[in-house]
């Protein structure tokens, strides 16, 4: 299921769901929903770790000091570095894609893994055009968690 109403979709979730996805991406979010979704867990007899929990997060790696202007222009086109953010949130309201070295994804994915995420969705805006953020991302973040 996805959604995060905690009122009723994460009871929803706990008394029937094998999964649940919640596309923040914020730590503080997930960890609060994470509690919340325990707590109906614990109401209705469900074994809360039987979930399957994941997020998504829409990012752009680049390498450590890179000029965020520079490292997108490939993937942007004709886009500025503002609308390839907003862009890359996929049309989400209030979200964005962030321009992120792939030291800084790995530590947010650890972080998230140490809230209770089970799987990362990760979305790079503008993968189609240029490769190299995902060859970027195989050869420095998956390996951390492989």
């Amino acid at each position: 299921m996805d959604g995060g109403g905690e009122r009723v979709t994460l009871r929803l979730v706990a008394k029937y769901g094998d999964a649940c996805n919640f596309g923040t991406g914020s730590v503080d979010v997930i960890e609060h929903k994470l509690g919340v979704l325990r707590k109906h867990c614990a109401d209705v007899g469900r074994e809360y770790d039987a979930i399957v929990k994941s997020t998504s997060i829409n990012v752009f790696p680049v390498e450590a000091g890179a000029d965020p202007v520079a490292a997108t222009a490939r993937a942007r086109g004709r886009y500025s570095l503002e609308e390839l953010a907003a862009i890359g949130a996929g049309g989400t309201p209030g979200a964005r894609a962030e321009v992120v070295t792939t030291k800084q994804l790995t530590e947010h994915v650890e972080r998230l893994a140490k809230a209770g995420i089970e799987y990362v969705t990760v979305y790079i805006p503008g993968v189609a055009y240029d490769h190299e953020p995902l060859q970027r991302f195989a050869a420095d973040v998956v390996p951390a968690f492989s």
